[in-house]
């Protein structure tokens, strides 16, 4: 799977883990709210900030949050490779230790961000032994397209 990843053109390959990230965090948070919902009278106060619409809040989580969340992402990674050698492990503490992060400011966040991480923290790991300006983008770029749906979704729903 790997070789193919890295055969395809690396614009279809930023697409497809877009993808490979939205699709199920978009399942993990909805059926963690619906959960949420049964289990609780009032779910706002679990859910993530809501954000008003502005050139501002776009370019803040389309183009910086990413930017600086893989910037750290990239940190917790090296960090992470010089304790742990298996690379599962590896995806695993960090998307956890980013859902967690994201749950601070909403408990079902966590729920929406976790898989995604795990996606992005692969897709680094899959480039970073080859050139680690395109690892970088690897991560970056699938989280930018991730978080323009997002914005495209929530400011549709306003």
């Amino acid at each position: 799977m790997e070789t193919f990843l890295k055969r395809i053109p690396f614009s279809l390959f930023c697409v497809l883990m877009t993808l490979a990230a939205l699709i199920p965090s978009s399942v993990i948070y909805y059926l963690s709210q619906y959960i949420f919902s049964l289990l609780f009278d009032d779910i706002s106060k679990y859910s993530p900030p809501q954000l008003t619409i502005s050139v501002e809040s776009v370019l803040g989580t389309v183009v910086f949050a990413p930017v600086f969340e893989t910037l750290i992402l990239v940190a917790v990674i090296y960090f992470l490779q010089a304790i742990i050698s298996k690379k599962i492990w590896i995806y695993l503490i960090s998307a956890v230790f980013f859902g967690v992060l994201h749950g601070l400011t909403g408990a079902l966040w966590f729920f929406g961000t976790v898989w995604s991480f795990f996606v992005f923290t692969y897709c680094f790991l899959l480039w970073s032994s080859e050139n680690s300006l395109k690892a970088f983008l690897a991560a970056c770029i699938p989280h930018m397209l991730l978080n323009s749906v997002a914005c495209l979704i929530l400011f549709s729903s306003s």
